[in-house]
């Protein structure tokens, strides 16, 4: 089991002055603070989980819920959630819960930097041991790495230390803060076939961009494309790039199943919308001994014009 550092000790180790330092967060999990001229964001080192990222004069990107509960085992409802090694249920064993081991494992710091240019880089690690093994049982290591600048970038690689190959799913499960799921529309997969796990898993297509007036959870399937949530209100776009990815899934709860969640208010799926750049569906991630598999996003703002 990973032994839990304190915030002064990660203070001594890794802070950068005046760009990033370290805090005893809920139930004394460390939290990392990044405060440059450029961004602000906020990382939970339980889960690996990216809470807030905020660029330098312009609204919140990264959406985390008010009612977001931060405990030991527990998901946070919002941010960047890290889904490996499976995404969704278990394939074989629904007992095992929802997208995997990592976004509720403790994490441990293994860098920090800034460079030339005022961004902040962070990359932390989590390694198999004996009880992701009763989970999962095979060796890994799990980098991930964030870049912080007026851009945010993360990049998840998977190392199979294990003397047989595996198999895996995942995604970088992202709540984008919007003003209205109402007034929004999500551009770039325009006639890209999707499974639509609403109705039966059936496979569907639209020529046109996605718009919400029900609850959307879509897969959609064979596509490395750019998207785009357009958000006249805000006066705003926000584009989401990816590599290492071949499937894109779009969530938002809508207005029964928001009231069903503890951790989140009966309003604010109103406030957010999941992109997830993936490894899910068809997109299935054989990783031999030695091998490396890395999931990345790069996501920016800029204005609506």
């Amino acid at each position: 089991m990973l032994m839990l550092l304190s915030a002064q000790y990660l203070n001594q180790t890794f802070a950068l002055v005046d760009a990033l330092t370290f805090s005893d967060g809920p139930h004394q999990r460390p939290m990392i603070n990044i405060e440059t001229d450029l961004c602000k964001a906020e990382i939970s080192c339980q889960g690996g989980h990216l809470i807030a990222f905020t660029p330098r004069n312009e609204r919140p990107i990264i959406w985390t819920s008010k009612d977001a509960i931060f405990a030991e085992g527990k998901a946070i409802r919002g941010g960047i959630p890290i889904c490996w090694p499976w995404f969704g249920p278990h394939p074989d064993d629904t007992s095992k819960g929802g997208h995997g081991i990592a976004r509720t494992a403790m994490w441990h710091v293994s860098n920090t930097l800034i460079d030339a240019q005022g961004n902040v880089k962070v990359t932390l690690k989590l390694n198999s041991c004996a009880q992701t093994k009763k989970i999962f049982p095979y060796h890994f290591d799990l980098e991930l790495q964030f870049i912080f600048g007026t851009t945010l970038s993360v990049t998840l690689s998977a190392t199979n230390t294990d003397v047989n190959p595996f198999v895996v799913t995942g995604a970088l499960h992202t709540y984008f803060g919007i003003s209205d799921i109402d007034d929004i529309c999500i551009s770039g997969l325009e006639d890209v076939h999707y499974i639509d796990k609403l109705d039966n898993l059936k496979i569907k297509s639209s020529p046109k961009p996605i718009i919400f007036t029900e609850e959307v959870d879509r897969v959609y399937e064979k596509t490395d494309s750019t998207t785009m949530i357009n958000d006249p209100k805000w006066e705003r776009k926000i584009i989401v790039k990816k590599s290492g990815s071949l499937a894109t899934v779009i969530w938002n709860p809508w207005i029964e199943k928001c009231k069903t969640f503890v951790d989140m208010h009966d309003t604010e799926y109103r406030e957010m919308v999941c992109i997830e750049v993936a490894n899910a569906g068809s997109d299935i991630i054989t990783i031999p001994p030695g091998g490396t598999h890395q999931l990345s996003t790069t996501i920016s703002a800029h204005p609506l014009r």
